[in-house]
């Protein structure tokens, strides 16, 4: 699931949420890499959507890479 939302991210709007394995894909990295980098400030925060689940909106997730890259 994750691979084919990345596929097709550059169609997805900015409201759209994407989850951690997602940008794992899109970074090149491992998921626990991904929360190290918010737990340090390098990565956007996610929100919380329920108790146990975060996602990021694709916009916020689009200027990170930016700013990253």
């Amino acid at each position: 699931m994750a691979q084919a939302i990345v596929a097709d991210l550059d169609r997805l709007p900015d409201d759209a949420w994407v989850k951690v394995r997602v940008i794992a894909k899109l970074r090149s990295c491992h998921v626990s890499t991904i929360w190290r980098d918010v737990k340090n400030g390098r990565f956007e925060k996610p929100f919380k959507t329920t108790a146990n689940n975060a996602a990021w909106r694709v916009g916020t997730v689009r200027q990170a890479l930016r700013r990253t890259a």
